[in-house]
């Protein structure tokens, strides 16, 4: 059976029929994760101020406006605005048009067409964008050597430009999570000028077609004005987009209420209080449920003790997952041990037993022994300013005779290339949950740190990867899924909320999506009421 995806129809409502769910779930491993909205008064209503400027404020920012050389967060809340997505994400979290307006897959998943609208321009040029523009901007993603993302397409064979409108992918296996892939991740699936692809300007200045051109940038604030023509006129809502970076989560919020920003990301440990200002200041919050999956990222490879399954299991048995959602992510996580998310089609609740999830001291001492570890010591890698997980961690870890030091990078860059750079043992992350193939892919397959996927995994990924959409594939995630619980590589913690704090003025907060490499979030349609 061929599959089919038109223009204003989600994946689940073409597919239709009892059947549905499932292969939306299995295609992108977001069935149930939809957003959730929570206003204080009369929050966004009345009309749009064309005119107005949005004001944001993120942890840190990229200066680097090359879609493929971001390293995730900085950029991702950047790209969005200049360009526009092969694909971008509904508000369940399933992919849905952009510059494609409809694909198909052939019958084995290695053949995916997509038609593309034929009314995008580039704003440096006003050329047109074409399915030209969409191979060679794919085509670099995966060949150039200052690509990030080039693991990500280790599959992808060859891209054909078969006419203006029409453009065909060529997997080395069936790739149905590609299309999770294209809209979750703007440094995929942006397309940029052709002929700006290879003069190496676009580290400075984008070459888009989105509804936003970049006026300045800095490493503390970039500006975005409105371009005075966009197909996409749910687009553009404000005159002007300020961003700024700030480090600090606490003097995020302060501004917010002050009146000095109009939306901020919730950070670490500000959920009770963001929900408290929603009724006693008249803000608004939005958030995007169990969208991503926080972990102790490991570090296995340079003749690493965490190379050892058995010290891998002790650290996981270590952890009271319990409390450390209560410390750290307060009342937006769910403590967790399993692989997936509840969004992802191999999750099992099951795995996730209440006594597995509290702290097994007995047994994480019973598994070092059995490695022949003593005395060991590990480094947590962390952001400064924000330790407050790596804390808890680390006293949880010397309960059972593991010694945790923290180091601290100052900024979201530096934690990322520190990570990079194979120094550190472990860091607390995070991925993101659209599709379980994706987030095998994402943290074991395209990870050096992770050592790859281990050899007691390689059968059962092998088998989910070839699987067509269905049942079959659900249930062969889902022994992936039990075999790295049972055996983990990055050592799961909690499944967590995304979220937004706004003023009341801000209106389409509800259309923001929270993207890979969370907490970044794109901001094209947001704006204020007049």
């Amino acid at each position: 059976m061929k599959r089919y995806h038109r223009t204003e129809r989600s994946r689940r409502e073409f597919l239709g029929g009892a059947l549905a769910a499932t292969l939306a779930l299995a295609v992108t491993g977001c069935g149930s994760s939809g957003g959730t909205e929570q206003k204080g008064g009369a929050a966004g209503n009345g009309t749009v101020d064309r005119n107005a400027t949005v004001k944001i404020a993120i942890d840190s920012l990229s200066t680097n406006f090359d879609p493929i050389q971001n390293i995730g967060s900085g950029g991702n809340y950047t790209l969005p605005q200049v360009y526009d997505q092969l694909l971008q994400l509904d508000e369940k979290l399933n992919p849905k048009a952009m510059l494609a307006t409809k694909w198909q897959y052939n019958d084995d998943g290695t053949e995916l067409t997509m038609t593309l609208r034929d009314d995008a321009v580039f704003n440096d040029d006003g050329s047109k964008l074409d399915a030209a523009a969409v191979k060679t901007s794919v085509e670099r993603a995966k060949n150039d050597k200052s690509s990030l993302v080039a693991g990500e397409l280790a599959a992808l064979k060859g891209v054909e430009a078969v006419d203006a409108t029409t453009v065909k992918f060529t997997f080395s296996a069936p790739s149905y999570s590609f299309l999770s892939d294209l809209a979750g991740d703007p440094r995929i699936s942006s397309v940029v000028n052709p002929k700006r692809a290879t003069d190496g300007s676009l580290v400075k200045k984008p070459a888009g077609s989105g509804p936003y051109t970049l006026t300045s940038a800095t490493q503390s604030k970039m500006v975005f004005d409105r371009v005075a023509k966009h197909w996409d006129t749910s687009s553009g809502l404000a005159k002007r987009l300020e961003v700024q970076a700030i480090m600090d989560a606490k003097s995020r919020l302060n501004a917010l209420r002050g009146g000095q920003l109009d939306v901020v990301a919730i950070g670490l440990g500000q959920a009770t209080t963001a929900n408290g200002l929603v009724k006693s200041a008249g803000l608004q919050t939005f958030y995007s449920r169990k969208a991503v999956k926080y972990l102790l990222e490991v570090n296995t490879t340079g003749g690493s003790p965490l190379a050892k399954l058995e010290v891998r299991q002790a650290i996981s048995k270590a952890i009271d997952r319990t409390a450390y959602t209560k410390t750290v992510l307060q009342s937006t996580g769910d403590p967790s041990v399993q692989a997936f998310s509840p969004s992802n089609a191999g999750y099992d609740s099951a795995l996730d037993a209440p006594a597995e999830l509290k702290a097994q001291p007995a047994e994480a001492k019973a598994l070092l022994k059995k490695a022949g570890v003593s005395g060991l010591k590990i480094s947590i890698l962390a952001l400064a300013g924000s330790t407050t997980n790596a804390e808890v961690l680390q006293q949880q870890l010397a309960d059972v005779g593991i010694t945790a030091s923290i180091e601290t990078q100052s900024n979201f860059a530096g934690l990322i290339q520190g990570w990079q750079s194979g120094k550190y043992d472990t860091y607390i992350g995070s991925v993101d949950t659209w599709d379980p193939a994706a987030m095998i892919r994402s943290g074991l397959t395209t990870m050096p740190q992770s050592g790859g996927v281990p050899d007691y995994l390689k059968d059962a990924v092998a088998k989910a990867d070839s699987a067509a959409l269905g049942d079959a594939r659900d249930q062969a995630f889902h022994e992936v899924n039990k075999i790295l619980t049972e055996k983990p590589v990055h050592i799961p913690l909690a499944d967590a909320d995304n979220g937004l704090i706004a003023s009341g003025k801000v209106v389409g907060l509800d259309t923001v999506r929270l993207l890979s490499f969370s907490p970044a979030f794109e901001m094209r349609r947001i704006g204020l009421s007049s």
